[in-house]
């Protein structure tokens, strides 16, 4: 292994010693020895040269924190808030996840919730059908209708609006909107704008300050912060994220609005896709046979790390939160990739 470039912290001296793959983050490196050991070096600040041991098949690592692929197909997170990183991927069996800011939370199969982040000792208890997690604050959908959401370190009830029973939960990152079971919708927190009059929709996605449905007739529509003019025609699914917004047309192909540093507006990848997710760095498409593909409005690829998700794994749902996305895999465990913000 050769290394060069700027050395003031290690970066170009590289251990003795034959690689199978390399990884370079930021003022570090790491490496998977030909014998499936995991060797780093160059800045030893928040401990990202912390690999743990055993045998890997391949190593990431991003500005303060890596991750390697054991050979046993399990994941081990080091570096800065990789306790957090590694609770991400643990053995979880889950039905639903939600992740807009960096807590996830997920339906189990028994319908009890369970939470990873600030938000899991505050988990409520009981038979819930939906939820939605936002910026510290997650909320769930019981059986009978109820709302009941968290938040820091009080667990409190939202005042449910009227005219339920409720049938679907989405959280931006200070609001609520929840779908009744005849289309109408309400929107409740610090930025939550007011749902269009007489507006129906089969489904609504929230984001920072804004949130777009799609109408009992597939069409788009947005309320409030704008990112710009709404395509129209007929759709299959809306995500939305902070400063731009995707939707699936009914030909199954991407279509994106919004903020992009790129002049010829936000690239995306040919369809088919079954579903869109999105967030602040980009978003991400579920193909038909499971794959995924992501993108970015940015043309600056190196601040855009969801383009990288777990290879040969194939999901059934994906979402994204701030930074990250996660998945349900079709053999129903969770599997994160992306940054982290803990």
């Amino acid at each position: 292994m050769s290394c060069w470039g700027n050395g003031q912290e290690g970066e170009t001296a590289a251990p003795a010693g034959t690689f199978q793959q390399v990884s370079a983050g930021l003022h570090h490196t790491c490496g998977v020895h030909t014998d499936g050991t995991i060797a780093c070096w160059g800045s030893s600040v928040l401990h990202r040269l912390d690999a743990p041991a055993g045998q890997f098949e391949r190593v990431d690592v991003t500005q303060v924190v890596g991750c390697g692929i054991r050979v046993n197909g399990s994941v081990a997170c080091w570096g800065d808030n990789s306790s957090w990183l590694n609770n991400q991927t643990s053995d979880l069996e889950l039905d639903k996840v939600s992740l807009k800011f960096h807590d996830i939370c997920g339906l189990r199969p028994d319908r009890s919730l369970v939470c990873i982040g600030d938000l899991a000792p505050l988990t409520p208890t009981g038979s819930f059908i939906d939820v939605a997690s936002g910026q510290n604050f997650a909320c769930g959908l019981r059986e009978n209708g109820a709302i009941t959401c968290w938040f820091g370190n009080t667990l409190w009830t939202v005042p449910v609006p009227s005219g339920g029973p409720f049938v679907s939960l989405t959280a931006g990152y200070n609001h609520v909107c929840a779908l009744r079971a005849d289309g109408t919708a309400s929107c409740w927190g610090p930025a939550a704008a007011p749902v269009p009059a007489g507006a129906r929709f089969v489904q609504i996605d929230a984001s920072e300050d804004q949130t777009c449905g799609l109408t009992m007739t597939h069409e788009l529509l947005c309320w409030g912060r704008s990112h710009g003019a709404v395509p129209t025609g007929t759709f299959l699914d809306v995500a939305t994220a902070p400063v731009y917004s995707c939707a699936l047309r009914s030909d199954r192909e991407a279509v994106c609005w919004g903020a992009t540093t790129a002049p010829d507006g936000i690239p995306i990848p040919p369809g088919p896709f079954v579903h869109l997710t999105a967030n602040a760095r980009g978003a991400c498409g579920l193909r038909p046979d499971g794959t995924t593909t992501c993108w970015s409005p940015s043309l600056e690829v190196e601040e855009f790390r969801l383009n990288q998700p777990p290879a040969g794994v194939r999901f059934r749902t994906l979402v994204t939160g701030f930074v990250q996305a996660c998945g349900i895999s079709t053999a129903g465990d969770l599997r994160c990739w992306g940054e982290t913000l803990k």
